[in-house]
């Protein structure tokens, strides 16, 4: 699955660097409209996930991020398994991309421990 996602990526980066400037501003008008009419376009066409389903989500978890445990300030970020595919729930911006995003379950540990470590070597 992995190897597909990867092949896909690399066909898009191809397609859009052989667009003219033109053409791209083209083609981000028409995302940009479709976004503008449509909000949920993409969290239903990336995660299988209604607007319906993401709202009961929000308000499940009191309007706050599933990690932090603070208030929005702006659009959650659908949180998912980068294996699976499953929602797991809505993050922060911050704890999208800095916390969970950017770490597997190994990782973490390995930053768990690297913390721990240093923790007590402080002076």
């Amino acid at each position: 699955m992995a190897r597909d996602l990867a092949r896909k990526r690399e066909r898009d980066r191809a397609r859009w660097a052989s667009l003219t400037p033109e053409q791209r501003a083209a083609k981000n008008a028409r995302v940009r409209a479709r976004h503008a009419a449509n909000p949920g376009y993409w969290r239903k066409r990336k995660y299988d996930l209604t607007s319906e389903a993401y709202d009961a989500m929000k308000e499940a978890q009191a309007g706050r991020c599933a990690v932090c445990k603070e208030v929005f300030t702006s659009t959650p970020s659908v949180d998912h398994d980068k294996a699976t595919g499953q929602v797991r729930g809505l993050l922060c911006h911050q704890c999208n991309i800095n916390r969970v995003g950017a770490h597997t379950v190994e990782t973490a540990r390995k930053v768990l421990a690297y913390l721990e470590h240093w923790s007590q070597h402080e002076p």
